[in-house]
């Protein structure tokens, strides 16, 4: 296996979808204590969430954060899309079980964290589902379309089949974003963003966020979401300390409902290790938000609340 961790915190990683690489920079400290993959948000890319790594950092915990293909600095020449061929989310999966491997392997086996947001938040639950590696799971910035209809689906796939895996449907984004805009001009666009106008300008200045989904990301990450929101699927789902973040005023998590509806579908199905912390006066992107520092200082109190260890509920064997 490669040997990805050395000296220098940025490298490119060989990419599971065979189409090139992807990003790659890494937080390491001496003798820490459990080790965090850091999922962005598919509106954003890996830097905006250095200030959260640093935080983590000071815990005792290393950091790998990723630009997942298609965006950010692994874009490999198909911008918005996971891959140019079915399978994209499995294929970023194998990506973060490919780095949490090479860790456990170079770095000593450690408890595993991982913390995606918005979008991604689908990517990280099927990975907990299927590679049952997770042993602490964050959710920031909740935002699932609970009404995946048929007719969806088959929108993105027709789209798909028609113009390829790169091309970008206005309709599918009409359908999903737009309703959460108030209006033309990017400042109104990306209203959702943040509570802070300064926090929206940042956004809409960086060339790696805003990129549009194209209509194969749209089918994944649909069929993902029809697949998790199943009762089935949900009482399955392993049992481990997951924390829900999210903003009192994000449209596109329904004003927190979003969070609450699947925690309640956790609670229901008796997994007793869900919290939810639900933030007044934010938006969706809560790191770039008026309170971000109540955020990340309640992730770090979270973590060491739930006292990870090698001996929780998920099989080390497993990992």
């Amino acid at each position: 296996m490669d040997k990805l961790f050395n000296e220098t915190n940025e490298r490119y990683c060989k990419a599971a979808n065979g189409e090139g690489k992807f990003y790659l920079k890494t937080y390491f400290v001496d003798e820490p204590k459990a080790v965090a993959v850091i999922l962005h948000d598919l509106i954003s890319h890996g830097k905006r969430y250095e200030e959260l790594a640093e935080a983590l950092n000071k815990e005792k915990i290393d950091v790998l954060l990723p630009d997942i293909t298609g965006f950010g600095m692994s874009k490999q020449g198909h911008s918005g899309a996971f891959a140019m061929k079915n399978g994209g989310l499995e294929f970023v999966q194998r990506d973060i079980k490919r780095l949490f491997n090479i860790y456990d392997n170079e770095k000593g086996i450690l408890p595993h964290i991982l913390i995606s947001d918005g979008k991604t938040n689908i990517i990280s639950s099927l990975f907990t589902m299927n590679y049952k590696s997770v042993d602490a799971l964050i959710l920031m910035g909740y935002m699932q379309h609970f009404n995946v209809s048929s007719a969806m689906l088959a929108a993105a796939k027709s789209f798909v089949m028609m113009s390829g895996y790169h091309s970008v449907s206005n309709a599918l984004i009409n359908m999903t974003e737009a309703p959460a805009s108030q209006g033309r001009g990017e400042l109104n666009k990306y209203y959702w963003i943040s509570s802070l106008e300064e926090e929206i300008y940042k956004f809409i200045e960086d060339e790696n966020c805003g990129i549009p989904l194209t209509a194969s990301a749209y089918l994944e990450i649909f069929s993902g979401e029809k697949l998790t929101n199943k009762a089935k699927w949900i009482s399955k789902f392993p049992n481990l300390p997951v924390l829900f973040l999210a903003g009192a005023d994000d449209m596109m998590g329904n004003y927190g409902k979003s969070a609450r509806d699947m925690a309640n579908n956790l609670w229901d199905s008796y997994h007793d290790l869900v919290s939810i912390n639900i933030y007044s006066s934010c938006r969706h992107d809560l790191l770039h938000d008026s309170r971000k520092n109540s955020v990340i200082k309640d992730i770090i109190n979270w973590i060491n609340d739930i006292g990870l260890d090698m001996d929780n509920d998920i099989d080390n064997e497993a990992k």
